[in-house]
């Protein structure tokens, strides 16, 4: 709590002889706009910058293994954040009630992200999630907003997976509905309970494995009649052989599916026909030659 309710502070600089940041440190410095804090910080603590809501950017240090509980709780003027590939563990309600944050990458190696970790960011319209193997702690509340890692409703339209994915933590895009489609990467060998449910507005899902995923409780609605889950040619069979897609079977649909117009220049040489293509691996075109 060293500058606690310093109100009228409106720019620090951290020495590079700092290696930690107290809990509460610049908690309520309302007119604090930016900050960098060097490499030799390891550490910061709880609710570090909570409450500054004039801060606009931040520059955290690549050597926190962490985002700590509520560090930038209700930030609401903060329009930037790069959150370092060091940090594993992005705290409870640690982005809570930051209104003008647009976009957000979770790097590679972040293990667990607690609750309301970025709940109430009603600008956020673009999430990258690149975190190979991560889980979502805490426990879950059907009936509030509160207990979900991104904030449900129309605002988020877009939310990629980097190609090392390997798992879609439970309830990670829980009632997400303004998103319309997703593509789920080759790395992905299993999709969380109620990963992508209540997303309303999802209609299509590019799903790239070969080798069908493990399918969470309810990882995705099954009362959507407009749904496609378009799948790798030949791995139907891999889909409907368990897994968890059996109420999803009658969504699944192979790609690629297009069709090829053929000319032949000149038709003394021969002709030439072409079928639609319906999977990999067909014969497209088929030309015959003339004695």
């Amino acid at each position: 709590s060293a500058f606690r309710n310093c109100t009228n502070l409106t720019s620090v600089t951290i020495p590079n002889s700092v290696s930690s940041i107290g809990k509460e440190s610049f908690y309520n410095c309302g007119s604090l706009t930016s900050v960098t804090i060097p490499n030799s910080v390891s550490s910061i603590g709880q609710a570090a910058f909570a409450y500054c809501s004039s801060l606009t950017s931040v520059t955290l240090p690549n050597t926190i293994p962490s985002i700590s509980q509520q560090m930038f709780f209700m930030c609401g003027s903060l329009t930037s954040v790069t959150i370092p590939n060091s940090v594993t563990t992005i705290g409870f309600g640690s982005f809570y009630g930051c209104s003008s944050l647009t976009s957000v990458t979770i790097p590679k190696f972040v293990e667990s992200i607690y609750g309301h970790a970025f709940a109430a960011c009603n600008g956020l319209t673009t999430v990258a999630f690149n975190a190979d193997s991560c889980t979502i702690a805490g426990s879950f509340n059907l009936y509030t907003d509160w207990d979900y890692v991104f904030p449900t409703g129309r605002g988020i339209t877009t939310f990629t997976f980097g190609n090392n994915v390997k798992v879609i933590p439970d309830y990670l895009c829980y009632g997400l509905s303004g998103l319309t489609s997703v593509s789920i990467p080759d790395s992905v060998t299993s999709i969380g309970d109620c990963a992508f449910q209540n997303c309303s507005s999802l209609d299509t899902v590019i799903m790239l494995p070969v080798i069908a995923p493990v399918a969470g409780s309810s990882c995705f609605d099954n009362n959507s009649t407009s749904r496609i889950f378009l799948i790798p040619c030949g791995s139907y069979n891999s889909y409907s052989n368990g897994n968890g897609w059996g109420s999803y079977l009658s969504f699944l649909q192979e790609h690629i599916s297009y069709t090829i117009t053929v000319g032949v220049n000149n038709t003394t040489y021969g002709s030439a026909t072409n079928t639609p293509v319906t999977c990999a691996g067909q014969t497209i075109i088929s030309a015959i030659a003339n004695n």
